[in-house]
């Protein structure tokens, strides 16, 4: 049987050290040493990006609509003002025979 001894330092930052496992298979010596997770803070400013995206694309969805649905009321507003004003006009003036 042979031995060997070596010393690994494991920061408790990077890694859970109460996950750590050791197996020896025959002549294999098989360590397992789980990392932390890290919280992604550029995945995160990516999705707070996307979401503002979003908003603003919904905003212009809805101030287009806004403007079309004011230009055709407009349209419908001065529709209705010249055929009543041409109408008016066209009974005061007093018939030629």
């Amino acid at each position: 049987m042979k031995r060997f001894h070596k010393e690994i330092r494991v920061s408790p930052k990077e890694y859970n050290i109460k996950e750590i496992d050791a197996n020896i298979e025959g002549d294999c010596l098989s360590i397992v040493m789980p990392k932390k997770a890290k919280s992604n803070p550029i995945f995160a400013d990516q999705l707070i990006s996307l979401k503002h995206l979003y908003r603003r694309a919904e905003i212009g969805k809805r101030s287009r609509a806004v403007k079309v649905i004011a230009a055709v009321s407009l349209e419908m507003a001065l529709g209705v003002f010249l055929a009543l004003n041409y109408s008016k006009n066209s009974s005061d003036q007093p018939s030629k025979t």
